[in-house]
């Protein structure tokens, strides 16, 4: 049967438009596909294998000197892989430290060391780190590892972390796995702690301190 004008003009919008509807359901799921991909690299709590950390023994450069990994002084320490240019991950993690630290008592506080580990060495000076991490406790230091070392450290934690242009082409930011790990003197993995809000984690990362100090 013949089609008028008409019939035809809406017959090839209507084809048109589940053409447009099909390509816009498919990036919407691209979109979360991509989100989803990042979430689960960037915030997955649980290692498939925990490191070794003493076997590596590293020592970590910071403003202060130093940062053996596993100098056997007794002390735990927190560690996170971060940057000071992030604005989300990274901030609310040293704010949650910075919280724990202050219900600890005195005792308990010389008993743990906080430790940012930049993955910008390009960008993060020393000087940078500790104005950075200063800011919010003074117990938490920012350090920085040779490339080789970096390298074994992200490998051993299984750190996600890529680097992606600004829109603006000015500068770049890192998705990363943004993770809380604990670990004893001699560099035994005591427990990871997702990333998260402020009140439960701040509560959990207290608990599990005060269990590993006994």
């Amino acid at each position: 049967m013949e089609k008028f004008p008409a019939e035809q003009k809406i017959a090839s919008f209507l084809s048109n438009y589940r053409i447009f509807a099909l390509i816009q359901w498919l990036i919407i799921a691209l979109i979360i596909f991509a989100t989803t991909w990042t979430w689960w690299h960037s915030y997955r709590p649980s290692l498939k294998v925990a490191p070794d950390i003493g076997a590596l023994n590293i020592s970590l450069n910071s403003h202060a000197g130093p940062i053996p990994l596993t100098n056997r002084d007794g002390k735990l320490k927190l560690l996170y892989f971060g940057y000071t240019h992030c604005v989300n991950a990274c901030p609310l993690t040293l704010h949650n430290w910075a919280a724990a630290f202050e219900l600890l008592d005195e005792q308990e506080r010389t008993r743990v060391q906080g430790i940012m580990i930049s993955l910008d060495p390009a960008r993060d000076t020393q000087s940078l780190l500790n104005e950075y991490t200063s800011y919010f406790h003074h117990q938490i230091a920012g350090a920085t590892a040779t490339p080789e070392q970096l390298e074994q450290l992200v490998t051993a934690f299984q750190i996600y972390y890529q680097t992606y242009n600004d829109a603006t082409g000015n500068g770049y930011s890192i998705d990363h796995t943004a993770n809380t790990y604990i670990i004893d003197d001699t560099g035994k993995l005591v427990k990871v702690i997702a990333y998260g809000g402020k009140g439960d984690k701040t509560r959990e990362l207290v608990k599990t301190i005060r269990q590993a100090l006994g």
